[in-house]
């Protein structure tokens, strides 16, 4: 079994949001259920991805500590691309966990499974994720924040 030393949790903002005044609640119920699942992660990132018209919420998850990109277009690219960087630098050492719905990232989520990324989907919402989603990470890895 290879030794995960490495969390990286990324929120897709844009599509799966919350209000400002939730943002304190949501994010600490990301950390009790990332510290319960992962905790032997010894280094951990967490990043934001959402619209600049999100920049009230945001930076209440920037003062969470959380790396926050607030873009007005290619939201979506800019998570694949850093996604990409980031696990490969140490796939084998990785779990990434995808907060979204959105089906468009399915694709990245093969390749960096490929790669030997331990990948998960996590919802906020009691919809779970798209069936894409959840085929690409498979039934035990979508985690209900």
């Amino acid at each position: 079994m290879v030794r995960r030393t490495r969390l990286l949790v990324f929120w897709d903002f844009q599509n799966e949001g919350v209000a400002v005044n939730s943002v304190q609640n949501v994010n600490d119920r990301i950390g009790t259920a990332m510290r319960s699942r992962f905790g032997g992660a010894s280094s951990q990132m967490f990043k934001a991805f959402g619209g600049t018209n999100q920049s009230p919420a945001l930076n209440g998850l920037r003062q969470a500590s959380w790396r926050v990109r607030p873009m007005d277009r290619n939201v979506d690219q800019r998570l694949i691309d850093e996604a990409r960087s980031d696990c490969g630098q140490e796939p084998q050492a990785t779990t990434f966990v995808l907060i979204s719905r959105d089906a468009g990232f399915a694709e990245m989520i093969s390749d960096l499974r490929e790669d030997g990324v331990d990948v998960y989907v996590g919802h906020l919402t009691p919809e779970t994720p798209s069936p894409a989603l959840r085929n690409a990470v498979g039934r035990n890895h979508v985690i209900r924040l």
